[in-house]
């Protein structure tokens, strides 16, 4: 059980702060100013968003003990709660077109990353 918890939490966490970093380079590289989201650096970031889901649904399948692809699933569902409540109470200055694309790709990334994740590691079991 703790294994799954740490599973998730590490999944997460991976997550968060590629995204973190990602989001702080791209408002340095397209000079963001204070109060104003362009285009641009929503654009950027939500690709980051999209990348950095990947990662989390990847590294939750490798660092899962069992069941790695439900361990995926468990987290694309948090991811789509988090968009969800993000949909429905959004930041000054996100539009609704960044919101709901976030919604629709950031929990199927999480899935492709674990999935990817899980496949691989399915073909090097029956290469051996």
């Amino acid at each position: 059980m703790i294994k799954s918890v740490i599973a998730l939490l590490g999944g997460f966490a991976i997550m968060t702060f590629s995204l973190l970093i990602a989001t702080v380079i791209a408002g340095v590289v397209l000079g963001l100013q204070p109060g104003v989201l362009s285009t641009q650096f929503l654009a950027t970031v939500l690709t980051c968003g999209v990348l950095a889901a990947g990662f989390g649904g990847y590294s939750t399948a490798a660092l899962a003990p069992n069941r790695h692809f439900a361990h995926v699933l468990i987290l694309a569902a948090m991811v789509l709660l988090m968009a969800v409540s993000s949909l429905l109470k959004p930041q000054p200055g996100q539009p609704l077109w960044y919101l709901a694309t976030a919604l629709a790709l950031q929990p199927l990334s999480v899935i492709a990353g674990g999935g990817t994740r899980v496949l691989r590691k399915a073909r090097a079991r029956t290469q051996q």
